[in-house]
């Protein structure tokens, strides 16, 4: 034989196991079956959230007194989880090279903290600031 002849049969043989994984995969699966690979995978998936850990997000703004330059921020927990007390961020302010840290009190979702006397001379009203927790 050929190696055209070869090729020819490989690529033969090749379209037909294709073609059965394709009739295959149509097939309507067992309901039993069906119903026992949902619990694996979900169960895996439980394993799997129980290893990670809550990513914690925040909103922070320049907002507080003076109303239109103010000198504080109002840091906002917008995650899932706690915060817990003692939890060191550092911010900073976009566009801007202010910076600092605080010490944050327990924070539920949803809740927030003023920063006093943070950005000294005041930002714009709204100006957002950027915090992340210090490991």
């Amino acid at each position: 034989m050929t190696r055209i002849t070869y090729r020819i049969a490989a690529l033969a043989a090749l379209v037909a196991v294709s073609a059965n994984a394709a009739a295959a995969a149509n097939l309507p699966r067992n309901a039993a079956a069906a119903q026992m690979e949902r619990n694996s995978s979900s169960k895996a998936l439980s394993k799997a959230q129980k290893g990670l850990q809550q990513i914690a997000k925040f909103d922070c703004r320049a907002q507080g007194t003076p109303v239109e330059f103010p000198d504080d921020l109002v840091i906002v927990n917008k995650g899932a989880g706690t915060i817990a007390a003692g939890t060191k961020v550092n911010w900073r302010m976009e566009n801007s090279f202010v910076q600092g840290s605080y010490v944050l009190p327990a924070l539920a979702p949803n809740q927030h903290v003023f920063v006093n006397h943070a950005n000294p001379g005041g930002l714009p009203a709204g100006a957002k600031c950027f915090v992340w927790i210090v490991k």
